[in-house]
């Protein structure tokens, strides 16, 4: 074999047999695998985080409030005239109170805020 012949087997060695030395490429084989290793390692951290959001977001608590007794009916009663243009009425309603359940809250006549769209209840 001729001394280029040998220069060319070992330019040619891409590191997936070892060169006529008996020295493999083995810096560009370790780089790869270190690649990869990063690679899998992103890889793992982001399947983590997903699954801590995920599982976090099924933790969760509620806490609700059960009245078991309707409002009384809605009491009838004569509305009063308008104060004057601009405003607008808004009904009564039944509100709720730990201490005396519930309680009327009266229709009043309110003015409409300026330049904003609005509707009453």
């Amino acid at each position: 074999m001729e001394p280029n012949q040998a220069n060319r087997c070992l330019l040619r060695d891409n590191g997936d047999a070892p060169s006529r030395l008996g020295l493999g490429n083995r810096t560009s084989r370790g780089k790869a695998m270190n690649r990869n290793r990063a690679v899998v390692r992103w890889l793992l951290l982001a399947v983590v985080i997903i699954l801590s959001f995920s599982a976090a977001s099924f933790s969760q608590i509620a806490v609700g409030l059960s009245v078991r007794v309707g409002p009384p009916p809605l009491p009838v009663y004569a509305q009063p005239l308008c104060p004057g243009p601009g405003y607008f009425w808004t009904p009564g309603y039944w509100g709720w109170n730990d201490d005396g359940g519930y309680y009327w809250v009266p229709g009043t006549w309110v003015v409409a805020p300026v330049g904003m769209l609005w509707t009453p209840g």
